[in-house]
């Protein structure tokens, strides 16, 4: 999941690809989605160090 992760950064830095709120249908960029890659981000480098 990391990895496909990474495959869908942007040149801004931002995960693409990912439904948002409001109804979580289309994809695009979503708060959730890049929370949830800082969120595995941080825990993949607190296990990893």
């Amino acid at each position: 999941m990391r990895t496909a992760a990474h495959t869908k950064i942007d040149d801004n830095g931002y995960v693409t690809g990912v439904c948002g709120a409001p109804y979580f249908e289309t994809p695009g960029r979503s708060t959730e989605g890049q929370a949830f890659f800082l969120l595995m981000e941080a825990a993949y480098w607190g296990l990893n160090k």
